[in-house]
């Protein structure tokens, strides 16, 4: 579940996703409430959904979600990393959840970076914090986990959950290494990042010691408290 709330000051934020796509949405002219809440379910689609309805309500019944003012559906794509004009069509969480989280398509296993060139992508919650609003992350796995970890990291490989998982055979990590100059690991990226609140499993990622200090991953300076 990924959160945004209210400015900290200014009412005339506007947040907008990237890569041409026209997303901007004027929170405050509209009369709305701001905030937004985005709740994802981590590999259901309308199958899923319609399997839970039928055992649960029977083929005529109704979930509480389908009780919910406004439905809309997205098609969500995965592209090779060496050219990404070319579609793959077998998903995974990363893909997708950086789709979401971004607005662009990219290379299985990639934590909201561009395949090939390995850009960075603004996340909309990065967006929302340079905006002054509050942000936040609620996850029922591992915070470091494919899903969460797009909303507030960027890597090339999803499994680099902790300074010692940079290096092995499902994923390279190492340009992203600190004493490489990078951002450091998806657990010391949270540590460091500016959420107003965390919260989901994966304590033994933030248990590991540091690349940049000799203590743990949750004692470098952030917002995130474990207790």
């Amino acid at each position: 579940m990924v959160l945004f709330g209210c400015p900290l000051g200014d009412a005339d934020a506007v947040i907008s996703l990237v890569d041409g796509y026209n997303c901007s949405v004027d929170l405050f002219s509209t009369g709305l409430r701001c905030e937004r809440v985005l709740i994802i379910g981590d590999g259901m689609d309308d199958q899923q959904i319609t399997m839970a309805r039928n055992y649960l309500k029977g083929p005529q019944g109704r979930l509480l979600m389908d009780s919910l003012p406004l439905r809309a559906a997205v098609q969500v794509l995965t592209v090779d990393e060496q050219d990404p004009d070319l579609p793959l069509y077998v998903a995974e969480s990363a893909g997708s959840g950086t789709a979401m989280a971004t607005g662009v398509v990219t290379s299985r296993s990639r934590i909201s970076t561009r395949p090939k060139t390995d850009e960075i992508l603004p996340t909309i919650l990065e967006l929302a914090q340079q905006a002054q609003m509050r942000t936040g992350v609620v996850s029922t796995a591992s915070i470091t986990d494919a899903t969460p970890a797009v909303f507030m990291s960027h890597i090339n490989a999803r499994t680099c959950e902790n300074p010692d998982k940079m290096l092995s055979d499902r994923g390279d990590c190492s340009r992203y290494k600190k004493a490489n100059g990078g951002r450091g690991s998806i657990a010391e990226q949270i540590a460091e990042s500016k959420m107003d609140i965390v919260l989901g499993g994966g304590r033994d990622h933030f248990a590991v010691v540091a690349e940049t200090i000799s203590e743990s991953v949750w004692r470098l300076p952030c917002s995130l408290v474990l207790p």
